[in-house]
């Protein structure tokens, strides 16, 4: 399988929209997202995304956003996975990053990162997000 991890521009922003409208996943605004966003091509195909937090001031990183294409091979889906962490990994270390955070309520996802080497640090938490206007 020929795989390759790049940066989320444009175009790979339209690919991941579609997933989340597929999976009834609301859709997060660009302007939410960081600049360190990558995805995973396996074959030419993509399959896998996320995003990358990093406070310039400390080395605490977030993980986040973390999406698959709903009909991608669970075959390639798996490798697409596994090259799009090492990437997130060896970009997050490179700018900085010595612990990287994640949330999800996915037992799935949880046994996937896991097998990144993530651990679990609590248990039923809850996400709660604040928005603020321009008024």
């Amino acid at each position: 399988m020929n795989v390759e991890v790049k940066k989320i521009g444009d175009e790979e922003y339209k690919i991941i929209e579609n997933w989340w409208t597929q999976r009834k996943w609301p859709k997060i605004p660009k302007d939410m997202l960081p600049e360190r966003g990558y995805i995973s091509f396996v074959d030419g195909e993509p399959i896998f995304a996320g995003w990358v937090y990093k406070d310039e001031t400390s080395n605490y990183g977030m993980f986040e956003w973390g999406v698959s294409s709903p009909s991608a091979d669970p075959k390639a889906r798996g490798v697409g996975f596994k090259a799009l962490m090492d990437h997130v990994f060896q970009c997050a270390f490179e700018s900085g990053v010595r612990h990287l955070l994640t949330f999800t309520n996915s037992e799935k996802f949880v046994s996937r990162l896991e097998g990144c080497g993530f651990n679990v640090a609590d248990q039923d938490v809850r996400l709660l997000v604040v928005n603020f206007s321009e008024e």
